[in-house]
């Protein structure tokens, strides 16, 4: 009995040991299992923070267009015509500079550096938002091209910002836009001296207004034209009021040809540019918030046409031998320039002339041509 009972005893004992060398494998395992779960979950932190890291690190690209139209246009100049006039006996007079500015020598130097252009513009823009952001054979990201006056900009935020605030300064020093009002003057030489300073074509607000209202008013001065010009700073333009004229200048004579004794007068037209005629150059200082104005005024009158007869350019012979005249027309003119320069303040104007000519009143007088620029700003 006893023995069967140790027996069972034993058998117990052996089951409880297996037991328990069981869960405590288990519990190792499990305990094991635990601490890889938590490697594995430290690993997938650090992967995230990796792909985190590479995400911030990697720019962010954004798409622009941005339209540069006003930086683009380019501003010509405009040379001011001049009255053709034909005599006979001395050839051309009065054609070459009447009425006009001439800047050869500026355009005739050899400047330094290409006109400030598109590539120019892209150029600028790269070297001053570092060359790394643009970067050679760029697919895609890191790209500035000029489309219709639009530049495509392919990059981060922060650097088409910076593109934006480039583009704002090159804005902010385009050429000014200047309006200048121009009146013609018919005066005496006392009222002339009452206006104008000594030495000086530069008269004050005070003084423009005077010569308005006198003008106005009828008497001492008399207001003949008035004229408006717009354009650019240093871009010249010019203003040209009055009438043209055509005369025959000369007559062009040919022969038919063959064996017809048969001469060809062919008349040459000529054109003459009556009335006020101004050029002008008008330049913007910012730094002094000056205007300087350079301008050359033109006043011619046609007084008559002569009629000549002349061989002109050939001659014919008639049925008795002798010389067949040629119609020339001669216009007589009175053809006034005067011309000057200087740098005028805000508000103030100048004033040239002073040359005599005939008016509608019959009188003799001064013209004065004053020139009142204002800066559009």
């Amino acid at each position: 009995m006893r023995k069967g009972i140790l027996i069972v005893t034993l058998c117990v004992v052996s089951a409880f040991a297996l037991v328990y060398a069981a869960y405590g494998q288990s519990q190792e395992y499990i305990d094991k299992l635990k601490e890889s779960e938590r490697h594995i979950a430290l690993l997938k932190k650090v992967d995230d923070a990796i792909a985190t890291i590479e995400k911030d690190r990697k720019p962010q690209s954004q798409l622009k267009f941005i339209d540069i139209t006003d930086l683009m246009i380019r501003i010509p100049d405009y040379s001011p015509p001049s009255p053709f006039v034909y005599d006979v006996e001395s050839g051309w007079v009065g054609g070459g500079g009447g009425g006009g500015i001439s800047f050869d020598d500026e355009e005739s130097e050899d400047w330094e550096g290409e006109l400030f252009g598109p590539d120019e513009l892209i150029e600028l823009i790269k070297s001053r938002t570092d060359d790394e952001n643009w970067p050679e054979g760029a697919d895609g990201f890191g790209t500035i091209e000029l489309h219709r006056n639009k530049l495509i900009v392919c990059n981060t935020p922060e650097v088409i910002k910076k593109v934006e605030n480039i583009l704002e300064v090159v804005r902010s020093n385009l050429p000014a836009l200047i309006s200048s009002t121009v009146y013609l003057f018919a005066t005496d030489e006392n009222y002339l001296k009452q206006v104008r300073k000594k030495g000086s074509s530069i008269i004050t607000p005070e003084a423009i207004r005077k010569l308005i209202a006198d003008a106005q008013a009828g008497g001492k001065v008399e207001l003949l034209r008035t004229g408006y010009l717009a354009a650019y700073s240093s871009q010249a333009v010019y203003l040209y009021s009055g009438t043209m004229h055509t005369y025959q200048g000369d007559t062009d004579t040919s022969g038919a040809g063959g064996l017809t004794p048969i001469e060809m007068f062919d008349p040459i037209i000529n054109i003459f540019r009556e009335g006020f005629i101004v050029g002008l150059r008008a330049q913007y200082n910012r730094h002094t918030d000056h205007v300087n104005l350079v301008a050359m005024v033109s006043l011619s009158k046609l007084t008559a046409i002569e009629v000549h007869k002349g061989i002109g350019g050939g001659f014919a012979e008639d049925k008795e031998g002798g010389v067949t005249a040629c119609k020339i027309e001669t216009p007589k003119v009175d053809l006034q320039i005067v011309s000057g320069s200087s740098d005028v303040p805000e508000g103030y104007g100048l004033l040239l002339g002073g040359s005599r000519m005939q008016t509608t009143q019959a009188e003799q007088k001064s013209f004065v041509v004053l020139i009142v620029p204002a800066v559009q700003k």
